[in-house]
């Protein structure tokens, strides 16, 4: 039907609010159809897939519930949502995969008692990432006087435990929203990996689990009210570029006068020093 809309604007449109009517809440079995029908949209393409992952994220049971199928069913049809993305484009199938995944841990983890790796059990690999920055991120709620390699170790250990708790309920979507401390990339930067950050931000990631531990940690204390400022001075410190990266960028988004920046504006790296002189307002991204 939209296909026969003769203005391209409205054709689009058409797309949009055809996808948005497919994919409800409650009614996901089209979600990964509807993603399709998003790349279509022209201008709406980026709404189009954000009301999609929305809708797909907010099928993730809490972290503490034995709900070993309705993770099933999550990452089925996240499988669905790569596969027909991908056919288009394969590098935005990555980002919408990840950014549900992102949305889905951040509504998981919300509400849980009890910290625990229990959905790594049934969530595939590319889900970990975002367990992780979930993990850290409820560890940082709780206490805010570790060092870096406390907390890290911490975020393992919680991800080793498993436990589930009969009726618990996840965070409802739109309850929270998760800052965004990486607007643009300075140049130099293109190159870095990254992965989504909870819901539409963004954050750095290695294949190294200490270092994207460290990372995650560091996301996480940015975030909290007050920030942690002590854990992200300790990364400037760290052996690990990419570590060191993260602690400049967040440090001169969220305390952009802090003299900790000062000394890290001769720090080895160029990428290192060119964010602790690059003060920035909080945004997505």
């Amino acid at each position: 039907l939209c296909a026969t809309v003769p203005a391209p604007r409205w054709r689009q449109v058409c797309l949009f609010q055809a996808a948005a009517s497919g994919c409800r809440a409650g009614q996901t079995a089209a979600c990964p159809e509807a993603a399709e029908l998003c790349l279509g949209a022209g201008v709406y393409r980026t709404p189009c897939l954000a009301e999609v992952v929305d809708r797909l994220a907010s099928m993730a049971p809490s972290a503490e519930a034995p709900a070993a199928d309705a993770w099933s069913r999550l990452a089925g049809r996240v499988r669905e949502l790569r596969a027909r993305v991908g056919t288009a484009d394969p590098i935005l199938a990555d980002r919408v995969v990840g950014r549900t995944w992102a949305e889905a841990m951040l509504l998981s983890y919300g509400l849980v008692r009890d910290v625990s790796g229990t959905p790594l059990d049934y969530v595939p690999a590319d889900a970990l990432p975002h367990v992780r920055a979930a993990v850290a991120w409820r560890m940082a709620a709780r206490s805010s006087d570790d060092d870096l390699a406390t907390r890290v170790e911490t975020v393992a250990r919680m991800l080793a435990r498993r436990e589930t708790r009969a009726l618990a309920e996840p965070l409802q979507s739109g309850h929270l929203r998760i800052a965004g401390l990486w607007a643009r990339d300075l140049p130099g930067e293109e190159g870095i990996p990254w992965v989504a950050y909870l819901q539409d931000a963004r954050r750095a990631w290695s294949p190294d689990a200490t270092i994207d531990g460290k990372i995650c940690v560091l996301e996480a204390a940015a975030r909290m009210n007050p920030v942690q400022v002590d854990l992200l001075v300790e990364g400037l410190g760290d052996e690990q570029e990419l570590v060191r990266w993260t602690a400049a960028r967040l440090l001169a988004a969220t305390k952009p006068g802090h003299i900790a920046l000062a000394h890290a504006r001769d720090d080895s790296s160029a990428r290192v020093r060119q964010r602790a002189g690059q003060p920035q307002s909080p945004s997505s991204g």
